[in-house]
């Protein structure tokens, strides 16, 4: 019963995600996301974003690819549901923390599909196993950012590598019946389609481009500290 009502709830959610962004017409959602990456990034990132989402239209792959991004969003949101119990324990008992980091370091090193058949199993064939495969698989990260957080050092870092390796897992995700470009990808595979499988990987390229840009913060120029009488007193003694 469990199962079957989370299933129903993350079906939902990404397909309802998925049709608000679809919902959109597709120059409009691209001049918006274009905006987003020119105030994140600047007008080189807004260019490519704008190039890349009407390509990705032109290529017939808009629904698909608003399919994967709602599928990255809603398997966030579940890392970081799961991350949240697991920091607060973390930061508050070193005990935890020496148990817990090495399985969490252990994830990204385990062959995906350890986690995709057992999600597979419980939550049968569909769009549920690839968000729960993809949320474990960021899972590590959504730990990390909720952990330095609670110990008021943040690493907005962190978010960058909840989604990127999230949208990595979209291909992997296609093999149990999650749609979106991974669907496209496999689909050019199973019918030897070399045109639709590459089309489905320039779609992926893409948006990887764009979601690693805009959530990678950009490192913080160290400043000079003036040199004062001390420091030049300093010298000479030296």
């Amino acid at each position: 019963m469990f199962f079957d009502g989370f299933a129903t709830v993350v079906t939902d959610l990404v397909d309802g995600l998925g049709g608000v962004l679809a919902f959109f017409p597709p120059l409009v959602l691209t001049a918006l996301l274009a905006a987003l990456a020119y105030a994140a990034r600047g007008w080189r990132l807004a260019l490519f974003t704008f190039a890349g989402f009407a390509l990705i239209d032109g290529m017939r792959l808009w629904r698909p690819a608003m399919d994967s991004l709602s599928l990255v969003a809603v398997s966030a949101v579940v890392a970081l549901a799961v991350a949240v119990p697991i920091g607060l324990v973390v930061a508050r008992y070193a005990a935890a923390k020496r148990v817990v980091r090495p399985v969490l370091d252990g994830v990204p090193s385990v062959p995906v599909f350890v986690y995709l058949v057992p999600a597979a199993f419980l939550f049968s064939i569909g769009t549920t196993p690839g968000v729960v495969a993809t949320a474990v698989f960021a899972l590590p990260a959504a730990v990390r950012l909720v952990e330095s957080g609670l110990r008021d050092r943040p690493d907005p870092e962190e978010a960058n590598r909840i989604v990127v390796p999230a949208l990595g897992m979209v291909v992997t995700a296609g093999l149990v019946g999650a749609g979106g470009l991974g669907g496209v990808v496999l689909t050019g595979l199973d019918r030897v389609s070399a045109a639709t499988g590459f089309e489905g990987a320039v779609a992926i390229v893409v948006l990887a481009v764009f979601l690693d840009r805009v959530t990678r913060v950009p490192a913080r120029p160290v400043e000079a500290r003036p040199v004062g009488n001390d420091d030049l007193h300093g010298e000479r003694a030296a």
